[in-house]
């Protein structure tokens, strides 16, 4: 007692505290040291991440009924083709609805007739798809838009723009366009605006938009120009917007050359990214991509949940050397 109270009034502390004092600043320095790590550790994982290979995984139907997803590499210039079945029509485009994430396709019929509207039952592992029946109209290309809305030109010249909303096969017609030969390239960019690729009456390949505010309903389309490649003029079956491993979007198109190109949607001028091939020497007819929000990679994962304990070790250990 009268230790203490020796202690409380000169100011000294016996020899005890001063050991405490000790542990506790070896304590507050190991956890910032952890911190520290762990930041360091969370930079070089970034800078690791923006040297890896930067991939466009997109879903792909071919000219002989091949499906599947080309994983385009933005690193090496090159693709690769991971099938995943055949279909039992021939595509004319397909696009992605959310909530649930579908993937509705309408079929490509040859003479003009009407197009099926197909459902994939399972689009990540299987070329399985539902028939639920004629749309009502031809069909040469087709996009969803972020809304679930279907749109498709179809094979009269000109051709006649229309949309659906899946499952319903009710189609109802927008107008008659100014393309007199669509390639089949149909894309939604993030803004509502349908791009539309087209061949004039001259032989040129072209790119045509449909601005977001009258897409519904006027079919008055805006040319953008001719898709060349220094002087190569190139037509475009099939092609999407897409966003790589780094956040870019981008429209991309496959050409009947079995080249992949990034699309300019100012001035239509083409940057050759890959080549591609889905075997049998064929196109791609139809592509698309869904949707879905960016999974993280299993080791920036791991790198978060060591970060999080970290941080949460180094409180606790501030909260008891505070108690």
């Amino acid at each position: 007692m009268i230790r203490a109270i020796f202690h409380r009034v000169s100011g000294s502390r016996p020899a005890t505290d001063w050991f405490g004092r000790v542990v506790r600043s070896v304590k507050r320095l190991a956890g910032a040291a952890l911190v520290f790590l762990c930041a360091g550790a969370l930079l070089v994982s970034s800078a690791g991440s923006a040297s890896a290979d930067n991939l466009v995984p997109i879903y792909v139907g071919g000219a002989s009924n091949q499906y599947g997803v080309i994983t385009i590499d933005l690193t090496t210039g090159t693709s690769s083709f991971a099938s995943l079945g055949t279909t039992a029509d021939t595509l004319a485009g397909m696009g992605f609805t959310s909530n649930p994430t579908t993937l509705y396709a309408l079929s490509f019929e040859f003479g003009g007739l009407p197009a099926n509207l197909l459902k994939f039952n399972d689009y990540a592992t299987s070329a399985a798809t539902t028939n639920l029946g004629d749309v009502g109209q031809s069909a040469v290309g087709a996009t969803v838009r972020s809304d679930g809305t279907m749109f498709a030109l179809d094979q009269t010249s000109p051709s006649l723009l229309y949309k659906l909303n899946p499952p319903s096969t009710s189609s109802t017609s927008i107008g008659t366009t100014t393309l007199v030969s669509p390639g089949g390239l149909m894309a939604f960019d993030s803004g509502g605006n349908l791009f539309a690729t087209n061949q004039e009456v001259t032989g040129t390949n072209t790119l045509y938009q449909f601005p977001a505010a009258t897409v519904d309903t006027s079919a008055a389309a805006v040319l953008k120009g001719p898709t060349n490649n220094g002087l190569t003029n190139v037509s475009f079956p099939a092609g999407t917007f897409a966003t790589d491993s780094n956040g870019n979007t981008a429209l991309y198109g496959f050409g009947a050359d079995l080249e992949i190109y990034q699309i300019s949607t100012v001035d239509a001028s083409l940057t050759p990214i890959a080549s591609y091939d889905i075997g049998m020497g064929d196109v791609v007819f139809a592509a698309a991509v869904p949707s879905l929000a960016v999974v993280p990679e299993p080791s920036s994962l791991i790198l978060f949940g060591g970060i999080t304990l970290g941080l949460a070790g180094y409180a606790w250990r501030k909260r008891a050397a505070v108690s």
